[in-house]
């Protein structure tokens, strides 16, 4: 029986048709049965429309995944993955032949969820942006800066250095580091601001201390 061997039920290893067994003594007789793995989490997050979800990285995501899939078989394991406001939408609002092919569908999903980004979408986002739990500096600095180069695209150059440290500073986790760097260090970039964080805890570690200091903020 031939089947398409794929690695942890994710990436198919080549294109070629293998006859295989799996240990437990199952085969698979097309690629599509193989993303249904038995003892295998579901590869596909669940997309329910929510504002916080991206319908473009979704769909980038899930087609990439997919590759070795037509379009009809893409779009048989794409239908049972919607929820909440989109299974309403695709299930309520959209007619039969919308839904029925996988191209149509992705047009409309596009239409009816892709964010539409203007300068004060980006700048809420910059003023609630926080450093994550499990985040490194490096990640949380690049972050900060894509948002403020899209909120405020024409900001004099020394204006953003301010505002990218001030924000950085504020928003770490450990906020007794960041107090420290800011008033040993006074770094005038971000990047600068990062290499200090690192170094100070490469050098006398985590502070024992649970205090919080408030950094001030400059006018």
């Amino acid at each position: 029986m031939s089947l398409f061997l794929r690695r942890k039920c994710g990436d198919l290893i080549g294109r070629d048709v293998i006859h295989a067994e799996l240990k437990n003594g199952e085969l698979f007789d097309s690629p599509t049965d193989l993303l249904h793995c038995p003892n295998e989490e579901d590869e596909f997050v669940y997309f329910s429309g929510g504002a916080d979800e991206n319908i473009e990285v979704w769909i980038t995501q899930f087609d990439e995944s997919l590759h070795f899939l037509n379009d009809a078989e893409k779009l048989q394991e794409m239908l049972p993955k919607f929820r909440q406001t989109a299974a309403d939408f695709v299930f309520g609002q959209l007619t039969y032949a919308e839904r029925s092919d996988y191209q149509s569908l992705l047009l409309q999903l596009e239409l009816r969820f892709k964010t539409i980004e203007t300068p004060r979408m980006f700048q809420i986002q910059f003023d609630n942006r926080k450093q994550r739990v499990g985040e490194s500096y490096h990640n949380f600095a690049c972050e900060l800066k894509r948002l403020y180069d899209k909120a405020y695209p024409r900001r004099p150059w020394r204006v953003r250095n301010e505002d990218l440290v001030r924000k950085f500073l504020n928003g770490c986790l450990n906020r007794k580091v960041a107090a420290q760097v800011e008033y040993h260090q006074s770094p005038k970039t971000i990047d600068h601001a990062v290499y200090e964080m690192v170094h100070y805890l490469e050098i006398f570690g985590p502070p024992d201390s649970n205090i919080q200091p408030t950094i001030t903020q400059s006018n």
